[in-house]
């Protein structure tokens, strides 16, 4: 009976010890795919934000434009900010209380199709022709530059119908139109863009030479919209079967293509984060007195940034991020009492209440970005 007895308590150690190892090993890979996902995530934020106003603008109210405006007033970078109470995304959550937390919606404008925009050859009324002779043309639409094969079906999906193209001319003036449709022969020799207006009749200061071969350049300009949505309500996006043990909504970073002049969505929307609970972002924007004087950066947070990104885009020069993810499961060793991070971003939350209380653990990743394209105007 004693040797019965301590074989008992050895064998119940040993599995109150593996099961706890167990446990916890399983809790930290979970959060370790969290800690992946939202750097991932922000990565490619990161590399979209690098692309505001890229073959496009900053702010097409103060370009120098040439024939009729955009229709819209084209932004590189805007911020729209949301607080954890006016996301409906994240109130949906039971049990949500980080009222420092945010789910801003970002909007950036610029070519996020290619890596270059193309040389007109000419340009008749409503004919728009690409030189086709041009390494931008062939490193875009053909899988080996060193031939004249073009695929066409690339063409078509990189120029769909209308398209917001943004051609640059002598002078840095701009003129706004879109794409109506396109044609391309395979042997990438010919290639042309109908669009939605005819070539405008400029100042006759920009001379001949701004309509030579060369003198003329011209790119798709689309938007990218990152918000964090209600998977729940968005059957869309396609995600896999939730596991029926995971309890709590499930709170998605999107990343969404749209056209910035009709607001037609051209691709998307796709999931970049899920279990997202924090996305907040701020901007660097240049406050000097005048154009030509020494920059002076300051920083906008949160409605201020809403308010600068709306009225000056043009002086926008960086952004700084912030976002944080959830794990799926709560852990019910954990409690709700950890502070906040410095910037407000959660450690942890109650995703849904239960017997036992517990928390989700947060991770979150911060970055600061560059806008090349702003800083070179």
């Amino acid at each position: 009976m004693v040797a019965l007895t301590l074989g008992s308590l050895v064998i119940a150690t040993v599995y109150t010890i593996g099961s706890s190892a167990s446990r916890h090993f399983q809790e930290q890979q979970r959060v370790a795919q969290v800690q992946l996902s939202v750097r991932l995530a922000l990565d490619r934020i990161r590399r979209d934000v690098a692309r505001a106003g890229f073959h496009g603008t900053m702010s097409s109210a103060g370009d120098p434009a040439c024939g009729p405006p955009p229709g819209v007033e084209i932004r590189g970078l805007r911020v729209t900010d949301r607080s954890a109470a006016t996301t409906a995304a994240l109130t949906s959550m039971t049990g949500w209380t980080a009222a420092t937390s945010h789910g801003d919606l970002l909007d950036i404008t610029g070519n996020f199709r290619t890596g270059d925009a193309f040389v007109v050859r000419e340009w008749v009324g409503n004919q728009l022709q690409l030189s086709t002779n041009y390494m931008s043309y062939r490193r875009t639409f053909s899988s080996d530059p060193t031939t004249t094969t073009i695929d066409t079906n690339l063409v078509a999906q990189t120029l769909p119908a209308n398209m917001p193209l943004m051609a640059r001319i002598g002078g840095g003036m701009r003129i706004w139109t879109a794409v109506s449709a396109v044609t391309a022969n395979s042997i990438g020799t010919s290639a042309t863009i109908t669009t939605s207006t005819t070539r405008p009749s400029c100042p006759a200061a920009i001379g001949m030479e701004g309509w030579a071969q060369g003198g003329v350049t011209v790119a798709p300009v689309s938007m990218v919209r990152y918000e964090i949505v209600n998977a729940n309500t968005m059957p869309t996006l396609g995600l896999a079967p939730r596991n029926p043990l995971v309890v709590g909504t499930n709170t998605v970073l999107t990343r969404t293509e749209i056209n910035p002049l009709t607001g037609a969505i051209l691709a998307g929307p796709a999931p970049l984060l899920e279990f997202a609970v924090h996305f907040d972002v701020d901007v660097f924007s240049d406050t000097a007195a005048a154009p030509t004087a020494p920059q002076v950066i300051q920083v906008f947070d949160d409605a201020n940034a809403t308010t600068r990104t709306t009225n000056n885009p043009a002086t926008i020069r960086g952004v700084r991020i912030s976002l944080a993810a959830r794990t799926p499961e709560q852990d019910p060793h954990l409690t709700e009492a950890m502070p906040a991070m410095g910037d407000g971003t959660p450690r942890v939350f109650r995703v849904f209440n239960r017997a036992g209380g517990g928390a989700a653990r947060v991770r979150s990743a911060y970055t600061e970005v560059f806008i090349p394209n702003s800083a070179s105007n």
